[in-house]
């Protein structure tokens, strides 16, 4: 260790908003830390519901705010959102100078960065100061983009380790980070992931009868989730199994609506109003996963897909495209089903027969279990990276 003392965390994460599987797997990571060898500190860019929900749990964050137009940048804009926020150099650089002055004088160990913004903005003050920085990688970088080419500059830092969430996620890196990097899955709490509200009641409120076969995905709404997959399925299906529902939980968040308002359109040009159901994110999903018989994911190269050990913990059988990191969680006709990424046909082919079996889909969500409770529980996560912690300190 540095010191006798507690290993001083400093937690970066660029958004105070909460909506997807970043900010759950943060938070379920500082408050599971042993708290008697490590000190938590939390920094955010902005307030929002991750912001609120972290303070009420007693880590109240430190806010330092950014450019606005350093909020747009994305993998898929690259270029442009990074000229936008060069035109923003002097609050840029006020912004900057309060970085620095906030980790100096918080004298950490370590700085965990949540996100490839923290991350850049993170480890210019990591080298200064001679600290010890980890990326969690939550992403996979198409290899020979603007933004790998961007990000494989990084990876010659000296004091940097990074944790992927997937094997996937881990190759699709630039070659300076390999040696630096550690593959550690995600988990969730049994104790903590647990339904309150009957699924008897939850489909009362929605609206939805007894009968009813439900399928449900969860995540972010943007274009590569592929929840427009879905639609394209419960239109094919629904006139062989009318008693089949399509549930979508989620909001675009930073990412424009424009994909949203797509997804409605469809529903409403294709008279699935009555079959198809739009959520906004729920801070509750438990009570909706439990709700539901059949979890999808149908997104092209999710890197981990929480929503899938979220399931699997809830002994919910799963079908999701095989691309990703998804083929390390799901195991193909044992756990659910994989199916090639965008081919309805198989998709649908899958939903069908797992409607109409609903002890297979009882099978599978009880194999699912088991291979939940042995590869991704919160405490195996904590374990291994405290475990870096200590090794790097």
């Amino acid at each position: 260790m540095a010191n006798l003392g507690k290993i001083r965390i400093l937690f970066f994460n660029f958004y105070g908003r909460l909506g997807g599987g970043a900010e759950n797997s943060l938070y379920d990571l500082m408050t599971s830390l042993d708290e008697s060898k490590f000190e938590v500190i939390l920094l955010l860019t902005e307030r929002g519901a991750f912001y609120e929900k972290c303070k009420h749990a007693g880590i109240t964050p430190d806010v330092i705010s950014f450019p606005a137009a350093l909020s747009r940048v994305n993998r898929w804009g690259f270029l442009s959102g990074l000229l936008k926020t060069l035109m923003s150099l002097f609050p840029l650089s006020l912004s900057y100078y309060k970085l620095f002055k906030y980790i100096y004088k918080k004298k950490v160990d370590i700085i965990h960065c949540n996100h490839p913004k923290a991350f850049i903005l993170g480890s210019s003050c990591a080298i200064v100061f001679k600290k010890k920085i980890i990326w969690h990688v939550r992403d996979i970088f198409k290899s020979g983009s603007l933004a790998w080419f961007f990000l494989s500059l990084f990876g010659y830092i000296k004091n940097l380790s990074v944790i992927c969430i997937s094997k996937a996620v881990r190759r699709s890196l630039p070659d300076s980070y390999y040696n630096k990097s550690y593959v550690v899955y995600n988990g969730i709490s049994e104790q903590r992931f647990c339904p309150v509200k009957s699924s008897f009641e939850l489909r009362r409120e929605i609206g939805l009868d007894g009968e009813a076969v439900v399928v449900l995905t969860a995540g972010r709404i943007v274009p590569w989730k592929r929840q427009r997959d879905l639609l394209e399925m419960i239109k094919i299906i629904h006139r062989k199994k009318p008693q089949l529902r399509l549930i979508i939980c989620g909001e675009s968040l930073y990412w424009r609506t424009n994909y949203m308002n797509e997804l409605q359109d469809y529903v409403v040009k294709n008279a699935l109003t009555s079959i198809v159901t739009f959520l906004n994110y729920k801070h509750n999903i438990a009570d909706y996963i439990n709700m539901a018989d059949i979890v999808a994911l149908p997104s092209d190269n999710e890197p981990f897909g929480r929503v899938l050990i979220e399931a699997m913990c809830l002994h919910k059988c799963v079908i999701a495209a095989n691309s990703g990191g998804v083929p390390e969680i799901v195991r193909h006709q044992e756990t659910g089903f994989l199916y090639p990424t965008g081919n309805i046909g198989v998709l649908t082919e899958g939903v069908l027969l797992l409607a109409d079996h609903p002890k297979l889909r009882t099978e599978m969500g009880e194999k699912g279990y088991q291979v939940f409770r042995e590869n991704f529980t919160l405490q195996a996560h904590i374990l291994q990276v405290e475990s870096l912690y200590e090794h790097i300190c």
